[in-house]
């Protein structure tokens, strides 16, 4: 996490515990936690072929449901779902989504939820540096005989507003990738000084 999102973040916290306690912040998480896994669920079962008003949506992410339906459809060609890849080179691991065609582009997808407006890549903090070292484990795994080097950061909204679709073409998949490398070279030399001692 970049130092400007450890200081954002510190100061989100800093406000949720003043407005609802430490108790509350930690059943504001444990619900948000429980959003975002039942929203991934309805959209996984939405893209392995359920109609979208078929789909059973818990009450809870109604309105993310709602939120969703702009760009659902724009979806084709699912590839990967919810899916555990590995990059063994650089050694880490993560949780890919969805890989599908957007606009005839292969792209990653990744899904998030939030309170707040998040129209700009600048506004989702690191969660481009997510997607790109996302992309480039699918990319280095060898069970994916995939290519991709775009993403999408789809954000849905509790209130029904439509998804913010937030596009990372190839250049900017690159430049997040970089920003990638040299976040993982600073955690591996700490973790070598954390050993030496």
């Amino acid at each position: 996490m970049s130092d400007k999102s450890e200081m954002m973040l510190a100061m989100w916290r800093k406000r949720k515990i003043a407005e609802v306690g430490e108790e509350g912040l930690k059943e504001f998480m444990r619900e948000s936690k429980l959003t975002g896994k039942e929203l991934h669920l309805s959209i996984e079962t939405y893209l392995r072929g359920v109609e979208y008003n078929s789909v059973r949506v818990e009450p809870r992410i109604s309105g993310h449901w709602l939120s969703m339906k702009s760009i659902l459809g724009s979806l084709e060609d699912v590839a990967v779902l919810e899916s555990y890849v590995v990059h063994k080179e650089l050694k880490y691991k993560g949780f890919v989504d969805c890989v599908c065609k957007y606009k005839d582009n292969l792209v990653v997808v990744e899904w998030k939820t939030s309170q707040r407006t998040k129209s700009t890549l600048q506004d989702a903090y690191d969660d481009p540096i997510q997607i790109a070292a996302y992309i480039g484990a699918i990319n280095a795994d060898e069970r994916y005989p995939l290519r991709v080097e775009n993403a999408l950061l789809v954000v849905a909204y509790p209130t029904g507003r439509p998804a913010d679709v937030l596009t990372l073409d190839k250049k900017l998949c690159e430049h997040y990738w970089n920003e990638w490398l040299k976040r993982l070279e600073a955690f591996n030399e700490l973790k070598k000084s954390a050993e030496k001692q």
